[in-house]
C-alpha cells in the first residue's frame, strides 16, 4: 500500500471513528467515550475532536516513519500508552463500577486489553519480520484505540 494511502487513508479512518463516537449518544460498550473527547467537548471544542487523533497520527508518521528505528518507536508508543491506560483504569475503576456497572467496566477494559495486545503483536511481528506494513498497521491500531476506547470515561452517565 502506498505511503500516502497509509497517511491520509489512516487519518480519514481515525476521523470517521471519532465522528461515529458522537453518533452513539451516551457512552456505551461499543463507544466508550475516550477521556480526551470529553475534555475537548467540555472546553467548547466539539468540532475539533474528530481531528485530534488524525493530526497526531500524521505527526507520528511524518516524524518517525523514515527512521530505521520506526518499529521500535511504535512499540515504545504502544507500551507507553498501554501503561498509562492501565494506570488510568486503576484510578477510575471504582467510578466505572459505581456509575456504569461492573460488566461495563470489564467489557471496556477487555476492549482495551485486546486492542493494545493486537497493536503490540503487530508492531513486534513487524519488527521481527522487518515488515513496514505490519508496523504501519500497529500504528493505525494504536491511534484507532486512542480515538475509540483508550482512557474511557467511566463516570456518571452523561
Amino acid at each position: 500500500m502506498p505511503e500516502k494511502l497509509w497517511l491520509y487513508g489512516g487519518a480519514g479512518l481515525l476521523a470517521l471513528i471519532s465522528l461515529l463516537i458522537k453518533a452513539f449518544g451516551i457512552p456505551n460498550i461499543l463507544a466508550p467515550y475516550p477521556l480526551p473527547f470529553l475534555i475537548v467537548i467540555f472546553s467548547g471544542g466539539k468540532y475539533v475532536f474528530p481531528f485530534i487523533t488524525p493530526i497526531l497520527y500524521i505527526f507520528v508518521l511524518k516524524l518517525f516513519s523514515n527512521s530505521k528505528h520506526f518499529a521500535k518507536m511504535i512499540i515504545i508508543l504502544i507500551l507507553g500508552f498501554a501503561i498509562l491506560n492501565y494506570i488510568f483504569f486503576q484510578n477510575a475503576w471504582d467510578l466505572g463500577v459505581k456509575y456504569q456497572s461492573l460488566q461495563y467496566a470489564q467489557f471496556v477494559a477487555m476492549e482495551n486489553i485486546i486492542g493494545f495486545l493486537l497493536a503490540l503483536t503487530l508492531a513486534v511481528m513487524g519488527h521481527i519480520k522487518k515488515s513496514r506494513r505490519l508496523v504501519l498497521s500497529a500504528n493505525l491500531v494504536l491511534f484507532a484505540l486512542l480515538s475509540w476506547c483508550a482512557f474511557p470515561y467511566l463516570g456518571e452517565v452523561l
